[in-house]
């Protein structure tokens, strides 16, 4: 699949989400990356709390990251509507970032500036809040996105427990990523059971990016995991942008 919107230093790669439930390609994840001047790469949330060092915020990097991102996932949403294909894009988003007004002012114009139709093709993904599991932050953070996409889940660690202040948010899904490392199925199958019957205890969907084999693939579905995404999950040619 040739999906990648990119410049010299910076770029984006749409992935294909597998829905396990029913076997079909439907979704494709907006992943950036950048090559920092001292050449070392970043993908992902890692691009998108690029600005964030401690107490020390670089509000310019953080909305440039952001808004560079936001730009070309919903720029493909459109794309992929103009052609007829009912295909979603989600679009991960820095919820830090989001608490500062100068780059909430930003988001949110940006996101007037486009089209209400592609709306509907849309969904956004809370980035880079695992320190900050309050209610008040994440429901702030729901209330700026819920005009502008289909529906809106957020990125957790391994270690959260407390998923139903997600679910009270109005958030649809949490994910985890798996960081494209070949694991034991046998030893990470409990904890993955036990992710999927909390998500839908909650009414939320279980996610899990950046699967690095087939065998994690078939426990994600075996045990309850709704979507799936990493370089060995594969698009369809019918799927519009496919080589």
């Amino acid at each position: 699949m040739n999906n990648k919107a990119q410049t010299a230093e910076r770029g984006v790669d749409f992935l294909p989400i597998l829905d396990t439930r029913n076997q079909v390609v439907n979704t494709l994840y907006c992943r950036p990356w950048k090559r920092r001047p001292e050449g070392n790469l970043l993908s992902d949330d890692a691009v998108l709390g690029d600005g964030l060092n401690g107490d020390r915020v670089n509000s310019a990097l953080l909305l440039s990251d952001m808004s560079w991102t936001t730009y070309h996932g919903i720029k493909k949403a459109e794309e992929l509507l103009n052609q007829g294909s009912d295909i979603k894009v989600i679009v991960p988003i820095n919820g830090v970032a989001l608490t500062y007004k100068p780059i909430a002012s930003e988001f949110v114009r940006l996101c007037k500036s486009v089209p209400e139709r592609v709306w509907s093709s849309t969904i956004f993904e809370v980035t880079n809040v695992n320190n900050v599991e309050r209610m008040s932050f994440l429901d702030d953070i729901a209330v700026i996105l819920y005009s502008f996409c289909l529906t809106f889940g957020a990125r957790i660690l391994p270690t959260c427990r407390d998923l139903k202040i997600y679910s009270t948010c109005n958030y649809s899904g949490v994910a985890l990523t798996m960081g494209n490392r070949p694991m034991d199925v046998e030893k990470i199958r409990p904890f993955l059971r036990d992710f999927a019957e909390r998500t839908e205890r909650c009414r939320l969907k279980a996610y899990l990016h950046d699967i690095a084999t087939p065998e994690i693939v078939d426990l994600a579905r075996e045990t309850g995991i709704r979507f799936v995404d990493g370089n060995v999950v594969k698009s369809p040619e019918s799927l519009p942008g496919s080589d």
